[in-house]
């Protein structure tokens, strides 16, 4: 998460590349640069933890490349 520069209550996000602005005007506590935010539908919800986060972000990575090889086709056993 990093701030913008138009809004106090919107930060931009980067899920792995992909960036949003995202309102974090939901979040309880204060929010830093480099936190983790789940986001649903434009608002940031929650704060996660980092283990918590990377864990997550190698789970979406794991279903993207599961998703490459049902593209390319191969035998399912």
């Amino acid at each position: 998460i990093s701030y913008s520069d138009d809004d106090e209550n919107l930060a931009l996000c980067d899920f792995i590349g992909l960036e949003r602005e995202v309102n974090i005007q939901l979040l309880k506590g204060e929010v830093s640069v480099g936190d983790y935010v789940i986001v649903h539908v434009g608002y940031a919800i929650q704060k996660m933890d980092i283990e918590d986060a990377l864990e997550t972000i190698k789970t979406f990575k794991d279903f993207e490349d599961f998703q490459k090889e049902l593209e390319t086709g191969f035998d399912i056993v």
